[in-house]
């Protein structure tokens, strides 16, 4: 599983959760990530999906030594 930080957001009540590498990231990138998953997706069950996906996409990134958003690259995303 990949490391995980629980953020406070004024986007959602309550607390979220973050990727690690977002949350390092800085604000702006947990901010960007939180609006997309908040905002951009209105249905409740593509917004599961896709959270799902980014999840388990950091998962695989952590397992491949990638821990910090500028050293993602495109075949990452491939693999």
């Amino acid at each position: 599983m990949t490391g995980l930080v629980p953020r406070h957001s004024n986007l959602l009540t309550g607390d979220t959760v973050v990727p690690a590498a977002i949350a390092a990231g800085g604000e702006h990138a947990v901010w960007r990530f939180l609006e997309f998953f908040g905002a951009t997706i209105r249905n409740k069950n593509t917004r599961k999906a896709y959270i799902r996906a980014v999840t388990e996409f950091f998962a695989w990134l952590e397992h491949h030594g990638v821990r910090e958003l500028p050293v993602i690259e495109p075949f990452h995303v491939a693999g």
